[in-house]
């Protein structure tokens, strides 16, 4: 498979690490190098998605548009009605607020 993804023009490898586990992604890794040893004109890089926080959000009932400046409300509480609130399932976080500040995009 790798072989013929680098004829279509791939030219890198990335190994999502929340799926599969570490024995699949060394047989990846060991694909490349071996293809790398082979061709060293069409070298292919590996890239490593690492598994960062898991942040899911439930689905909302319909699109929500924001606008620059607007406020908008995250919260984590149940039960909580409104359509400029969103609650998040968090299943690896604490403590959302200790991680999300004003103006920053995640």
């Amino acid at each position: 498979m790798i072989w013929k993804s680098t004829e279509t023009g791939m030219n890198v490898a990335r190994l999502n690490m929340s799926h599969e586990d570490h024995s699949s992604h060394k047989k990846t890794i060991d694909l490349v190098k071996e293809y790398n040893a082979q061709f060293n004109d069409k070298v292919i890089a590996i890239m490593l998605d690492t598994k960062g926080l898991k942040v899911r959000s439930e689905d909302v009932p319909k699109p929500i548009l924001l606008k620059e400046g607007q406020e908008f409300n995250f919260t984590i509480k149940r039960g909580v009605k409104s359509e400029a609130v969103w609650r998040l399932k968090c299943s690896d976080i604490q403590n959302l607020c200790a991680w999300v500040w004003p103006m920053v995009v995640f």
